[in-house]
């Protein structure tokens, strides 16, 4: 496994952030599968730095960018919404989800 992080740009804040790997998977606990696309890495406050993943973003499953785990840039709700896919698809998401969306369904 390379230890070299790649940067994640959210597309939402635009916040940078360093990420190991990214998949359903990770290396680090492979019997962990995400449901979402996860962007991964070390957790830099765990006593043994091999531990569990940390996830520190995702890939929107609407538009396919890449989004911080941010509750202002992204939510979940079966798959990963940026909140600007989750605020286009509302109608198909529960209100609790996107609490501040006008419900115009």
């Amino acid at each position: 496994m390379s230890t070299e992080l790649s940067r994640l740009c959210c597309a939402v804040c635009n916040t940078e952030i360093a990420y190991l790997e990214k998949g359903h998977r990770s290396s680090l606990a492979p019997y962990i599968s995400f449901i979402d696309e996860a962007l991964t890495r070390p957790d830099p406050f765990a006593a043994n730095p091999k531990s569990l993943p940390l996830q520190v973003g995702a890939i929107c499953s609407v538009c396919q960018s890449a989004v911080c785990m941010h509750r202002s840039c992204s939510v979940f709700y079966k798959s990963r919404y940026c909140t600007h896919c989750a605020q286009l698809e509302q109608c198909h998401l529960p209100t609790e989800v996107v609490p501040t969306a006008s419900n115009t369904c």
